[in-house]
């Protein structure tokens, strides 16, 4: 008798160590996924934001690629060009697929923004400021969002 209830505490603790060991693994894989996603969005954000705010040669005030543009982002040349691209899997901006798991997407949101000096809010027109979010999900859920302030006056400010 005593040897069938051993066999059945150990037998729990077998499964509980098993489970526990299940939960670390998950636990370990969703941080490396959530790493992945934040240098994701970091690196694209980094690409929009080293755009100038609006077309060097045809601003026309809109959000969104210009009416002489292409589709391709390798000639994206502005900020606002990335408005509301979606890629899946993530690319880089030659077209390279940057993981080849399947369930990544990457996309941006990009809108015109005022800031109060307390808060960032959405507005309708252009007065010189952009709000961009990269957001990277997989499988459906938001692994980082990453959200920048882009100024036109940082384009007259660079050297």
């Amino acid at each position: 008798m005593e040897s069938v209830i051993a066999s059945g505490v150990l037998a729990l603790l077998v499964v509980a160590g098993l489970n526990a060991t299940g939960a670390l693994g998950a636990a370990r894989r969703d941080l490396g996924d959530r790493a992945l996603a934040a240098g994701l969005a970091a690196a694209l954000l980094s690409e929009i934001t080293s755009k100038p705010y609006e077309d060097p040669t045809n601003a026309e005030g809109k959000l969104g690629q210009e009416s002489d543009e292409t589709l391709a982002r390798d000639a994206f040349d502005d900020v606002d060009d990335y408005a509301g691209l979606m890629e899946s899997p993530p690319l880089d901006a030659s077209g390279i697929a940057l993981t080849t798991e399947a369930g990544w997407e990457q996309s941006v949101d990009v809108r015109f923004a005022t800031f109060d000096g307390g808060a960032i809010t959405e507005i309708s027109d252009d007065l010189g400021l952009k709000q961009i979010t990269v957001t990277v999900k997989l499988r459906g859920k938001v692994m980082a969002s990453f959200s920048a302030i882009r100024a036109r006056g940082w384009d007259d400010a660079k050297p």
